[in-house]
């Protein structure tokens, strides 16, 4: 009991530390009233599943994690030996002890739970108050870089219910979105070898949880460190090119004779427990080109699902209403870029490439409302950024104005 006392001490002095020092370096407006909200987040995401949902992969991770960090208080020796192997005592009394993204996931779970009295709730508020620190300093680095609204910002990345709710908590998201907004503020300061070794530890747990997360993300933090050192050139394509094949290699899921096929293995599973929540592309099997003609049915689901019409539960009911608040939104953004002219820069049109991208991948290897919503914290963001920064922008001219 003392060590859990001690251990759990530590978490809560290390967690003063780091809002406290992010509040000093960044003092964002409604700055605990954010970090309050993103707790909430974090806490109704888990109810969810303890009562609205009473199953899923979220209460199995609780369940391993407990178990294997009961282990320490018992064997520290063969926690280790667990944490860092495949060849640890306890692996055999775990679920998914075959399915490695899983296993990461529950080993990093299980060390909060050794700093949280191996608490679920109190390790969701870990976990999410750590999410926020890592948004907040995100927020103000690429506001810096870019020249992006602060607010454009940090509405997209955590006021938005269907982000906020699906980063925070004990979630795989919570876990890879931050992860990788803290490798792009490490990627793009001034290079340190604790910066890199931290980034490459985050990388390779991303990789390993959600490999389609990272390499399309790094992808895009590439393509922004190659324009910003050579402009919009031949050297930068080719390099770029280069890059891309490299990244591709790293997955046999990413090989381009292979795509076509991964997603197929995916979503026939899926469409084949079809439910009231299915996004159904019917001849998605019968060759490739259909995923280029299914683009536009993608990117609806991907970008505005569930809207009324595809209500299938209480809580998808709530989502519809975030729904018709984005398509105002995106609506008003199309009604000022044609109205005033508006020319993207390069780093806009690679973001919007990226997100288009990943909405329409994902709608088809996850053809399910509810778990499109989750996976779109990936992309969603960023398009609801640039939506948002072109409505403020055109506020505040017609203000001066």
């Amino acid at each position: 009991m003392l060590i859990k006392i001690i251990l759990s001490s530590l978490s809560i002095l290390g967690l003063a530390f780091s809002i406290t020092k992010t509040y000093k370096k960044h003092h964002t407006p409604y700055f605990f009233i954010l970090l309050i909200i993103k707790i909430l987040f974090g806490l109704f995401s888990g109810w969810m599943y303890f009562v609205y949902y009473e199953t899923g992969d979220v209460l199995l991770v609780h369940k391993n994690a407990l178990s294997a960090s009961n282990t320490f208080f018992s064997s520290a020796q063969d926690y280790v030996q667990y944490l860092f192997s495949d060849s640890g005592q306890i692996n055999t009394n775990l679920s998914y002890s075959g399915e490695a993204r899983t296993v990461l996931f529950v080993k990093i779970i299980s060390v909060l739970y050794l700093f949280s009295f191996q608490n679920f709730w109190l390790a969701g508020v870990l976990i999410s108050t750590l999410s926020f620190c890592i948004t907040i300093r995100f927020a103000y680095h690429i506001q810096q870089r870019y020249s992006i609204y602060l607010w454009a910002i940090l509405i997209s990345f955590m006021l938005i219910p269907s982000i906020g709710l699906w980063s925070s908590g004990i979630m795989k998201e919570s876990i890879t979105l931050p992860a990788l907004l803290l490798i792009a503020i490490l990627l793009q300061k001034k290079p340190t070898i604790l910066r890199y070794v931290l980034a490459i530890i985050l990388l390779y747990i991303v990789f390993v949880i959600k490999y389609y997360f990272m390499i399309p993300f790094v992808l895009l933090l590439i393509i922004d460190f190659l324009i910003r050192k050579y402009g919009f050139s031949l050297k930068s394509i080719s390099l770029f090119t280069l890059l891309f094949l490299v990244s591709i290699a790293l997955h046999p899921n990413l090989h381009l004779d292979k795509i076509y096929n991964a997603i197929l293995s995916s979503y026939q599973p899926l469409i084949s427990h079809s439910s009231s929540n299915s996004i159904s592309f019917s001849h998605l099997s019968e060759g490739w080109w259909w995923m280029i003609l299914y683009l536009p049915k993608a990117w609806y689901y991907g970008f505005l699902s569930p809207m009324p019409w595809d209500v299938y539960s209480t809580l998808s009911s709530l989502q519809s209403v975030q729904s018709l608040i984005l398509s105002i939104i995106y609506i008003h953004t199309i009604y000022i870029i044609i109205k005033e002219k508006i020319s993207f820069n390069i780093m806009a049109i690679v973001l919007l490439i990226y997100s288009f991208s990943m909405a329409g991948l994902l709608c088809y290897a996850t053809p399910n409302i509810g778990s499109l919503s989750r996976y779109s914290v990936i992309y969603l963001p960023f398009v609801i950024m640039l939506c948002l920064n072109i409505i403020l922008k055109h506020h505040e001219s017609n203000k001066i104005s």
